[in-house]
């Protein structure tokens, strides 16, 4: 081989390893991008628009986002209901503002209206305007309150923020709007590292926003490398763990000064009797019915009765009475039922009209009367009907506020089934919540206790998680039930009871020869027996021992009050219990009953007059009966009123 071809051959031999080295290198280059592709954190920008629609529709939202609509992360959580712009001015879905925000903003059917209550005025909001009515005259506002889109009700955000603590923040840019109202502690870290917030918990999902070193995020969800967070920007996605701070309660707060409700509450503690009236005549014994009672500064007698959907009620209402109070030295406070067959408290409630009717019909009838204060004794409240009722509270407190009239309402104890109740508005408006803590159990339940000491404690934790412990009454019951086991004309188990008060309790025990045993658990006394027709006996008792039990709680609570259902069931020795065991002064054993007047006023407060006896109270307050003789005037109201089996039910 010739020095040429030997020379040619040694080219290609570098060639070929030339090519090899090159194809290897192209080699390593392509596995590195796979690689680098394969496992780099993705670069993509999630779209907004695109992100948010999914969340609407995945929390139940019927479209996405149209034009001038926004998302509105709800603190944390994407809503369903979107905002609009219109005219630059941000405007919030009313049904989001009012289930979430306040149930204050009320949207008045009737009128086609919203109103809103303050502590002296009830503003009245026309849709699309932006002049509104107040006490004063008419009003206007740099923008339209309310506004109608296609059937659908919106607030104005800046509003909304006049009267609740709510921190709006509007990024128009990403379509969306961030809604803090929940204020107080939330779970935070502090970004250690710059980098990505994305969809998922992968750094191959999309990028929702970035975050800089020193930022705080809400932490929704703990991860050993991802934690799900949401920004300040209303993004709430995955950040890897190790480069957050170990997640702690953090304390959030909203400079808001609220408005201030004033109230007539009390120095001293209430003592309230229930006074059940009838008819007229009674109120004729108020002499007698008291003759005994020492401690009491405010008598409630049921005098003021609803009788149609318009706002009319029945009156038994009696100046002289509320003279011979005063001068004995008790406030008196009338109440007013719903119980009459002839009227719906929700279809009421409902409409405006007939709720300024019956506003405007009790502050004069109370200020003719000379009274201290009204109770509102509004029972068999439904969960569609309780919005309405509140509202006519809310109502009704601008005027007896006005009128230093004390305002107070009575609510069954708070329970899961009643929750409904809001109780928290009640208590903001109303002078004083008071909790009927009886019918535990009542007509058709199984046997037991009206009123046994847990019921009664319960009902007292419940009510003040939202009304404030000075705001609060703690209702007891005077009566107790005697409870019946047997069997009916087919051979099937029935049970059934009486109402009793407690002198007929201790002689329905003396005549039976029972001897009732004491219960700690349940605080009262307790007795069994058969009679001789195989009839079990079972009786919770209401006496001085259970009573003193329950009227520790006022003072181991620091509650307003209590208040007791009725006047005439109760013994002569009950009165100092009460007044001791509530830390009142029993200054009242030295107050002379009211002396004896000629004849009654009865006043006619409505377009009906209450010639006949009511009809039976129910749910909360039993119309109570005795089997034995009625030793007082308000004894024998009681059996006069009830047929037999009928009370608390």
């Amino acid at each position: 081989m010739s020095v040429k071809d030997k020379s040619e051959k040694m080219k290609e031999r570098r060639r070929q390893v030339l090519r090899t080295k090159m194809l290897l290198t192209a080699g390593a280059v392509i596995l590195a991008v796979a690689a680098y592709t394969l496992l780099a954190p993705s670069r993509k920008k999630a779209d907004p628009l695109e992100y948010y629609n999914r969340l609407i529709r995945e929390n139940g939202g019927d479209s996405g986002l149209g034009e001038g609509e926004l998302a509105v992360v709800l603190q944390n959580q994407v809503d369903p209901r979107k905002a609009m712009v219109v005219d630059e001015h941000l405007y919030l879905s009313y049904s989001m503002v009012r289930e979430n925000l306040s149930t204050r903003f009320y949207w008045d059917e009737e009128t086609g209206q919203m109103r809103y209550v303050t502590a002296e005025d009830i503003l009245k909001f026309p849709v699309n305007s932006r002049t509104y009515e107040t006490k004063e005259g008419e009003r206007s506002f740099d923008q339209e309150v309310m506004i109608d889109r296609d059937g659908r009700l919106y607030i104005s955000a800046d509003f909304v923020q006049q009267y609740v603590n709510a921190e709006v923040l509007r990024f128009d840019e990403s379509s969306h709007v961030v809604l803090n109202y929940r204020w107080g502690t939330r779970k935070s870290a502090v970004v250690g590292k710059k980098g990505a917030v994305r969809e998922e918990a992968s750094l191959k999902s999309s990028i929702l926003t970035r975050v800089a070193k020193g930022d705080v995020v809400t932490v929704l969800e703990e991860g050993e490398k991802w934690m799900k967070v949401m920004t300040a920007d209303g993004f709430s996605g995955y950040y890897r763990s190790k480069y957050l701070s170990e997640p702690e309660e953090t304390k959030y707060e909203r400079e808001f000064t609220a408005e201030e409700i004033p109230d007539l509450v009390r120095d001293e503690r209430i003592n309230l009797v229930w006074h059940q009236i009838g008819v007229a005549e009674s109120n004729d014994y108020l002499e007698q019915d008291t003759a005994d009672m020492t401690g009491v500064n405010v008598i409630s007698p049921t005098w003021f009765s609803l009788s149609d959907n318009e706002g009319s009620f029945t009156s038994l209402a009696d100046r002289k009475y509320v003279r011979k109070a005063h001068k004995a030295g008790w406030e008196v406070w009338g109440l007013v039922d719903n119980f009459s067959s002839e009227m719906s408290l929700a279809t009421l409630t409902a409409s405006s009209s007939a709720r300024a009717r019956l506003i405007d019909n009790l502050v004069e009838a109370a200020l003719d009367l000379g009274l201290d204060g009204i109770n509102i004794d509004f029972e068999y409240i439904t969960s569609e009907g309780a919005y309405d009722y509140v509202q006519f509270i809310r109502e009704l407190s601008v005027e007896t506020r006005k009128a230093q009239l004390v305002l107070s309402v009575d609510v069954p104890v708070s329970l899961d089934f009643n929750s409904y109740f809001d109780r928290s508005e009640l208590g903001a408006f109303a002078d004083y919540v008071i909790i009927m803590g009886y019918d535990e159990h009542y007509v058709g339940s199984e046997a037991g206790s009206v009123a046994s000491l847990p019921f009664e404690e319960k009902g007292i934790v419940n009510t003040l998680k939202e009304v404030p412990a000075r705001k609060v009454i703690s209702g007891v019951p005077f009566y107790t039930r005697l409870w019946y086991t047997g069997y009916d004309a087919s051979g099937s188990p029935s049970v059934w009871s009486e109402i009793l008060g407690m002198n007929t309790v201790t002689r329905t025990l003396e005549s039976y020869g029972v001897e009732p045993v004491w219960d700690e658990q349940i605080g009262q006394n307790y007795a069994v027996w058969d009679t001789e027709d195989g009839i079990n006996c079972q009786i919770w008792i209401e006496d001085e021992a259970s009573i003193e039990k329950k009227a520790q709680l006022v003072s181991r609570y620091d509650l307003g009050g209590i208040a007791a259902w009725a006047l005439g069931s109760e013994r002569k020795s009950i009165w100092k219990i009460i007044s001791e065991q509530i830390g009142q002064e029993t200054a009242g054993e030295d107050t002379p009953a009211p002396e004896q007047e000629e004849a009654s006023e009865s006043v006619e407060e409505s377009t009906e007059t209450a010639e006949t006896e009511r009809a039976p109270q129910g749910q909360g307050k039993g119309v109570l009966k005795e089997t034995e003789e009625p030793e007082t005037a308000a004894e024998e109201e009681i059996t006069e009123q009830i047929s037999e089996g009928d009370g608390h039910d």
